[in-house]
């Protein structure tokens, strides 16, 4: 199994780089990376695979739930969060260690409304709609107010990201971005005229040349992404990439991760 530590000095960055927005008294729109590969909050158990939790007022969005069901409930009950709160729950992608929590979840008697792309294979579709209310999102379609879908990108591996309107910007967050992250984020520009403030997520960079790096680096800044934060599969080589080419506004992730923002509303 591979995992990843979160190097010592990128932590030393968070300290320094989260605009005020990110910390503001007023707490309206909360992201929390729930499962991760990389480490952040000494409190939680890390491991390979992914989940945020996503909180916009009175209504909670999770995109995904990592590989293993019980790390990941024990990481949310560590952070003292309330299974049953969740309202809707998106898969970006069908892997393992995007969907090994789902059993567990609904196991906790949690029933969140589950948005499955339509080319998702017909099994997981039908045994998640056993359990509780299944919808296939289109582009744009808003999952809570304030939260909307790319719907599907890409076809080998069909994946869709999630968008949050803040007052500071579109945030955005991939689960692996296997179509490509500048074509997702890209899809998200196609989507709104909002500016996209951040883009967090795993990259799915890991083994990617350093050509194929620049290329990503260079795509997403190409895009006006004004802040940019590497997880999950990304790979390190991404992660001192994006590091290096943002700066300042390089955001570092890792399980237990809480940025916050300001809503626009």
């Amino acid at each position: 199994m591979r995992r990843f530590f979160l190097p010592c000095t990128l932590c030393l960055l968070s300290l320094s780089i989260v605009s005020p927005a990110m910390v503001a008294q007023e707490r309206d729109i909360t992201v929390t990376i729930l499962y991760d590969n990389l480490w952040y909050d000494d409190r939680l158990e890390f491991d390979w695979g992914f989940a945020a939790l996503i909180e916009i007022g009175e209504r909670t969005v999770l995109l995904d739930t990592g590989t293993r069901g019980d790390m990941f409930m024990r990481n949310l009950r560590t952070l003292e969060k309330n299974a049953a709160d969740i309202d809707a729950l998106v898969i970006s992608h069908t892997h393992g260690d995007h969907t090994g929590g789902m059993e567990a979840l609904f196991a906790s008697g949690a029933r969140p409304t589950v948005y499955l792309l339509g080319a998702f294979p017909g099994e997981l579709r039908q045994r998640t709609s056993a359990v509780t209310t299944v919808i296939e999102p289109e582009p744009g379609d808003e999952i809570v107010e304030g939260v909307f879908t790319t719907g599907q990108v890409g076809q080998a591996i069909p994946e869709q990201a999630v968008a949050i309107e803040t007052a500071v910007g579109l945030v955005v967050i991939t689960g692996c971005a296997h179509p490509g992250v500048v074509e997702m984020t890209q899809r998200v520009r196609n989507l709104s005229e909002e500016p996209i403030h951040l883009v967090i997520g795993g990259f799915h960079l890991i083994g990617a040349t350093g050509q194929q790096l620049q290329a990503a680096v260079q795509g997403i800044q190409a895009l006006e992404v004004e802040k940019v934060g590497v997880t999950h599969c990304s790979g390190m080589p991404a992660i001192a990439a994006f590091s290096r080419a943002y700066g300042r506004d390089f955001v570092p992730l890792g399980v237990g991760r809480v940025l916050t923002f300001p809503s626009p509303r």
